[in-house]
């Protein structure tokens, strides 16, 4: 049975997460992972290297970001008295996914 992790960082996420992008790959290609999503908090800064070292592992790529919001433009209350290291405390979050090259870059642009 495989099995595809969805919801991965990178140490592209600031101060969230500490696995480098060819780390990750050799972990699925050890595990035997046919694919994994990459889904770096804010930013897509490692999906270019991501892509490109899971197809020389033989191991589909999936393009994602966890985006921030805030509901009903309550922004200031949201993040009144909350850490900023911790962006989950003051924002909620959303992840989304590239269906095709069209998707990628819309997702660049966000």
């Amino acid at each position: 049975m495989s099995f595809t992790h969805l919801h991965v960082h990178s140490h592209y996420s600031l101060l969230q997460a500490s696995s480098t992008v060819p780390a990750l790959i050799d972990k699925c290609v050890e595990f035997k992972m046919p694919s994994v999503a990459l889904t770096d908090y804010g930013n897509m800064f490692g999906i270019l290297e991501f892509y490109f070292k899971a197809l020389e592992k033989n191991i589909n790529p999936n393009l994602g970001c966890e985006v921030y919001y805030v509901e009903d433009n309550s922004k200031k209350e949201k993040i009144a008295g909350q850490s900023f290291r911790d962006p989950s405390k003051a924002y909620k979050t959303l992840l989304l996914f590239a269906k095709n090259l069209e998707g990628s870059r819309n997702l660049c642009r966000i």
